[in-house]
């Protein structure tokens, strides 16, 4: 089997290659959208190593589904978003991997309810990035302190705003200049800060209790016990990749 990262280094200077071809012709959309193969390619070469268990999926099923509805309970206030604390809170208890696809899979789940489009595929990969980070920084380094998951909610906010804006200039502006990336980011700072504001406060009220029946459940159904015994070593490896 030829090594991922190998799969993954091919793809990417591909991906480059085209991308400097895209630009060039001004092709905003279909880059994007090339960008986006790239990304699912990594994620399928990812998953390939390990078969999910019944347990796993149905813990990101699970935690989807709540993300989903807490957003569509929030959604009548602007870029209050329960999905980032959700996802941050699982990549701190189940690791990156587990994260990646929650963020994900809330992303198109609650947009059944809040309307699909190809926003979707973006606020995928904003939600999914945020779980990867989310995963490595508090489950396989270890970080436990509450400012640090504090201060990684309100980056992670505004990181969110400022993906999702690319989006917004790639699909909506003809002609993508410096002053218009920097109308595009100035009005939606006040949306980008109330994400990262909200972020906070709820780490700050409900992270503990959150992950206190997230890690009951991980340790009920068994979910990371070959890693964490050293026998196994289900995501060590995966881990090792982004370490």
């Amino acid at each position: 089997m030829i090594d991922r990262r190998i799969v993954l280094y091919i793809g990417a200077v591909f991906i480059a290659l085209l991308s400097g071809y895209l630009y060039s012709r001004h092709l905003y959309v279909a880059l994007s959208y090339s960008a986006w193969a790239l990304f699912f390619t990594a994620v399928l070469i990812l998953f390939s190593r390990k078969r999910l268990t019944a347990e796993e999926a149905v813990v990101i099923a699970s935690l989807a589904a709540i993300a989903a509805v807490g957003r569509t309970v929030f959604a009548p206030i602007p870029s209050v978003q329960p999905v980032s604390f959700i996802i941050i809170c699982t990549g701190a208890v189940f690791g990156w991997r587990t994260a990646l696809m929650t963020g994900m899979l809330s992303a198109f789940v609650s947009n059944l309810f809040l309307g699909q489009g190809p926003w979707t595929l973006w606020q995928m990969l904003a939600w999914g990035l945020m779980g990867v980070f989310a995963g490595v920084l508090f489950h396989s380094m270890g970080i436990k302190s509450k400012r640090a998951k504090m201060a990684f909610g309100f980056a992670a906010g505004i990181l969110f705003g400022w993906l999702m804006n690319l989006w917004y200039l790639v699909s909506y502006v003809d002609a993508v200049s410096p002053a218009g990336i920097l109308l595009a980011y100035s009005a939606s700072a006040y949306m980008d800060l109330m994400h990262g504001l909200a972020n906070v406060f709820f780490i700050a009220v409900l992270s503990e209790s959150l992950e206190k029946i997230l890690t009951r459940i991980r340790v009920k159904y068994g979910i990371l016990a070959e890693d964490e015994k050293g026998h196994g070593g289900k995501y060590e490896e995966a881990d090792q990749f982004f370490c």
